[in-house]
């Protein structure tokens, strides 16, 4: 049975329209019967749709790419000049990067600021050029005062160009960690890559990085509890309702901003008090008999994952469930990192259930490794399959932890 158009469409749209990843996994998957479907008819997914059974695939793809950079630059460039304009009139830009903790840590220093600077946030996973562009150009108007922008990174120079874009007041470099790791190579790419933030235009913009300004030696006295978490900051107590030290430490740039901003602690320490929990990263959900639900589905990685599997440690509860379909994107270093995380898992769960793809061998023998039986490990095709198989076996007060998931490029 040969893939349909729109499941080879709907992989693509996965890879990010990168035909060697794509290519890739056609080889491996061709003669199977997998059915997947965009997560969106784009307009550019609605063209190849049209044009690929007339031209093939490929040959399609190389030729929007042509209009599509031409676009790109033309989005970028009227961006520039807008954004140029409103820096000139008072307007200040501050630019997150790094492997992992920078969408929390853009959403908590949203929401620190927001309560006194009119503020723009790029949203959810808008993070390119182009995505940033259209939102300068759609949303951004003078009575802004602050523009905070997360920036994205896939191959080196993607962040000196974001910086280059943006020109930054201030720049916030979070962990580096081995997130991407399959598309840059090295440990050592990657790091040089995501510290162009600071090494683009050195002189332009404050910098505050972890590791060198701040990181989790900067934060004592953590308690985490159902309620959220509490901890010291330069002999000054703080609460969040969000789980575990390292949410504690993605605070401090928020904290370093409004220092900077001249904005009051106790203001600042009130609105900590009340950030909202941030989509896909631990995120809670209490259900029946008190079983607390956290999803934590946004792209794990090995150091997030250690944060995340402490936070379960700590928590109370009566039995404490793990699902997790591993990492990706790690070349070499995937399948031992993947059995690291089963040895870590068998150290904390009662159960873990395993999301079958790639991964799955790896994990599975970390977890025995680890010490988890047979009977404590199990096999699943997705989290609503595996949801079904433990609902007779969890516990009141439970915990039931989501660590990752992948598209169906990596199942």
């Amino acid at each position: 049975m040969s893939l349909s158009i729109e499941t080879k469409l709907a992989i693509l749209q996965q890879t990010e329209y990168e035909w060697s990843r794509y290519i890739r996994w056609f080889q491996a998957n061709k003669n199977s019967s997998l059915v997947v479907k965009p997560k969106k008819w784009t307009f550019k997914l609605q063209l190849l749709r049209v044009m690929a059974p007339v031209l093939s695939l490929r040959f399609s793809l190389l030729l929007l790419e042509i209009p599509k950079k031409i676009i790109i630059w033309a989005y970028v460039l009227v961006a520039t000049i807008k954004l140029r304009y409103l820096q000139k009139r008072g307007l200040k830009v501050i630019a997150i990067a790094g492997s992992y903790g920078k969408t929390s840590t853009k959403y908590i220093a949203h929401h620190v600021l927001s309560g006194s600077r009119k503020i723009l946030m790029t949203p959810e996973n808008i993070n390119t050029p182009i995505g940033i562009a259209r939102l300068i150009l759609s949303k951004l108007n003078s009575s802004h005062e602050v523009f905070l922008a997360e920036l994205g990174e896939y191959y080196p120079g993607d962040i000196a160009g974001l910086v280059h874009f943006l020109s930054p007041d201030y720049k916030i470099l979070t962990p580096v960690g081995y997130a991407h790791m399959e598309r840059f190579g090295s440990e050592e790419n990657l790091k040089k890559a995501l510290t162009e933030l600071v090494t683009t235009e050195a002189n332009k913009g404050k910098h505050f990085v972890y590791g060198k300004d701040y990181g989790e030696n900067s934060v004592t006295d953590v308690q985490v509890s159902r309620a959220g978490t509490e901890f010291s900051y330069n002999e000054r107590s703080f609460f969040i309702p969000l789980y575990g030290k390292h949410n504690a430490v993605n605070t401090l740039p928020a904290l370093w901003l409004a220092q900077e901003f001249g904005i009051d602690l106790n203001m600042v320490a009130q609105k900590l008090s009340s950030v909202a929990f941030i989509p896909h990263r631990l995120e809670p959900t209490l259900l029946e008999h008190n079983i607390l639900l956290l999803d934590n589905g946004y792209n794990a990685n090995p150091a997030s994952s250690v944060e995340t599997l402490s936070v379960v440690k700590e928590l109370e509860a009566s039995q404490k469930i793990i699902f997790t379909p591993g990492y990706i994107e790690l070349g070499d270093i995937q399948e031992h990192e993947n059995e690291k995380l089963g040895k870590r898992i068998a150290q904390i769960a009662d159960v873990c259930v395993v999301i079958i793809g790639v991964n799955t061998q790896a994990i599975v023998k970390g977890l025995k490794t680890g010490g988890l039986e047979e009977d404590q490990i199990i096999l699943a095709k997705g989290e609503q399959e595996g949801m079904e198989q433990i609902k007779n076996m969890v516990k009141p007060s439970a915990i039931i932890l989501f660590e990752n998931s992948v598209p169906e490029l990596y199942k």
